[in-house]
């Protein structure tokens, strides 16, 4: 009789029609690999790991004779070699970055003309329970209302606050965040919306999620008109409630969803959908400094709203940062808000639609460099 056993990690074996498939998972699947490895502290030497490409090249191509069929063997073959060295690179790249973590984080929040959205978003970022971080405010032209605001909440902060401001052009969101970036001076950045409350573990979730040549796409939960109205006015610390209390609010129809508030231990399912730039939101977005720097940011061709988002994260997976999923570890609590003028929507998708055919375009073509000493 068979022995039954529990798998460890997720089954990585997948068919495939032709040889581009299999390049695509030997990068996919070298991925997940090294992380395997590495969450199994294995260390492994150069000498060992350029022996085990080579064994696989002679056991495959010679004596499961791949070599009876030439080209297609010989492609096969070479792709897992691939493979091999990926893995084993990818490693050493996760075993050089574990000692080098995220310093200090920069949170991202922009904002116009919503005070009382702005207030209740910092409100949840100072219940964090962890502190090393800043709040940099991208402030699009907002009334001396949100300056005041600021200046209270800066008074009384244990984090750093900083304002960064512009006047009033219209909308101008990628300009604002990119002017933020250059003034923040953590390493790594999560960009939040002014009117999105997070919960006290969200910097802390965020922090643990961190890493190398990923950027980390959250969700959210949005509230009702009627909702948001009754949180702002009574100014309600949402953001502390239990999951109990957001079940309630599902049953009642005041948030659209309760899935982002539960939390799920994914594991190495959040890499499954490296190149996926589809549902990353600038609302709950997290990168690292140097791979926002070599995108070039925010491109500032894309005025007024739509696809500034989905711009980044597609020039991010072209230059090679692959995406992991924060959704069940980082949500956030997005209040309501009227539709922005979508006059620009159509350009900017067009826009948007040349860009992801490009695979060599990266740099945007009116980015962060320009603020940057």
């Amino acid at each position: 009789m068979g022995v039954v056993t529990r798998l460890m990690a997720p089954m990585l074996h997948e068919p495939f029609i032709n040889i581009q498939e299999v390049l695509c998972k030997v990068d996919n699947f070298s991925i997940l690999n090294a992380i395997i490895l590495h969450d199994r502290r294995v260390k492994l030497p150069l000498s060992k790991a350029i022996n085990k490409a080579l064994w696989n090249f002679f056991s495959t191509f010679i004596l499961k004779l791949s070599i009876l069929d030439i080209s297609q063997g010989l492609m096969l073959v070479l792709s897992n070699v691939q493979g091999i060295c990926y893995k084993y690179a990818k490693l050493l790249v996760l075993q050089k970055n574990k000692d080098n973590p995220v310093e200090l984080i920069s949170i991202i929040v922009s904002t116009y003309n919503r005070p009382d959205a702005l207030e209740a978003c910092i409100k949840s970022l100072l219940q964090q329970t962890e502190q090393n971080f800043e709040i940099i405010i991208a402030d699009d032209g907002s009334t001396i209302e949100t300056q005041q605001l600021i200046n209270n909440y800066r008074a009384l902060s244990s984090v750093p606050i900083v304002h960064v401001y512009q006047p009033d052009y219209g909308f101008q969101l990628s300009r604002i965040r990119n002017k933020a970036v250059a003034s923040s001076k953590g390493n790594y950045l999560i960009f939040l919306d002014g009117d999105c409350m997070v919960r006290p573990n969200f910097v802390a979730k965020h922090r643990q999620l961190a890493t190398p040549n990923y950027f980390v796409a959250g969700n959210r939960v949005l509230l009702t008109q009627a909702f948001t109205e009754e949180v702002l006015i009574k100014k309600q610390s949402l953001y502390l409630k239990k999951l109990l209390f957001f079940i309630g609010l599902r049953l009642g129809k005041k948030i659209n969803r309760l899935s982002p508030v539960l939390s799920l231990p994914l594991g190495l399912f959040r890499y499954l959908q490296p190149h996926n730039w589809r549902k990353a939101v600038g609302c709950n977005t997290a990168i690292w400094k140097n791979d926002f720097i070599l995108a070039n940011g925010y491109d500032e061709l894309f005025e007024g709203w739509g696809f500034e988002d989905s711009d980044l994260v597609i020039r991010l997976i072209h230059a090679g940062v692959k995406r992991k999923e924060g959704r069940f570890a980082v949500p956030v609590l997005h209040l309501w808000h009227s539709q922005n003028d979508k006059s620009k929507q159509d350009s900017n998708y067009q826009r948007l639609l040349d860009r992801l055919e490009q695979q060599d375009f990266i740099l945007a073509k009116k980015g962060v460099s320009q603020y940057l000493q």
